[in-house]
């Protein structure tokens, strides 16, 4: 969940400081959405489709929404230096980290919780 929903699309599309000069908000939540079904549909394929072929189209899955690129600002401007932006996206994946690992382990905990009362 983690490397499709934050890591992937941060790759191109690091998370913005609010205030911050962007792209199109429309044309940032397409290719977002593409990026997270594609890295979603490369990691199903190199978990349960482990062969050169599966492993081949899932670096190329992986790799494509990078290659065509996200939509861009014209010119990069706003109230906030770079620092903090860079500042800010790493939190922001931190955080995301994080979250992915707790919801994680409370999965686990109730998963097994639920087989030993059954």
């Amino acid at each position: 969940g983690f490397i499709a929903a934050h890591l992937a699309p941060a790759f191109s599309l690091p998370p913005e400081v609010p205030g911050v000069a962007a792209a199109d908000v429309l044309l940032r939540q397409y290719w977002w959405f593409a990026t997270v079904a594609t890295a979603a549909i490369a990691m199903w394929l190199i978990a349960f489709h482990f062969t050169m072929v599966g492993v081949g189209a899932a670096i190329v899955l992986l790799l494509l929404p990078h290659i065509i690129g996200a939509p861009q600002p014209a010119e990069f401007t706003g109230p906030v230096p770079t620092e903090i932006g860079a500042l800010f996206a790493s939190r922001a994946l931190s955080v995301g980290l994080a979250a992915w690992i707790i919801l994680g382990a409370f999965c686990a905990y109730f998963w097994t919780k639920e087989g030993e009362a059954a």
